[in-house]
């Protein structure tokens, strides 16, 4: 999910300092608040058109409840 979030741009405002902390704190965002996406994960067994759709909407559902700020250039 990480690897997604950087390529899909999720963390192009994240300082380079705090991405582990985004990672570690989506990973707990994701059990608890959105185990759905996991599970439809484990389910298809591959990265669907669904899979991407869940992921991007519990990714930015995650960031608007927890900001970390604006990249340094």
């Amino acid at each position: 999910m990480i690897i997604f979030s950087g390529t899909a741009g999720y963390l192009d405002d994240v300082p380079r300092e705090r991405v582990a902390d985004f990672e570690r704190d989506l990973y707990r965002w994701m059990d608890v608040q959105a185990p759905q996406v996991g599970q439809l994960i484990l389910k298809e067994r591959k990265w669907t058109d669904e899979v991407e759709k869940a992921a991007r909407a519990m990714i930015e559902e995650f960031k608007k409840a927890n900001p970390y700020g604006e990249a340094k250039a």
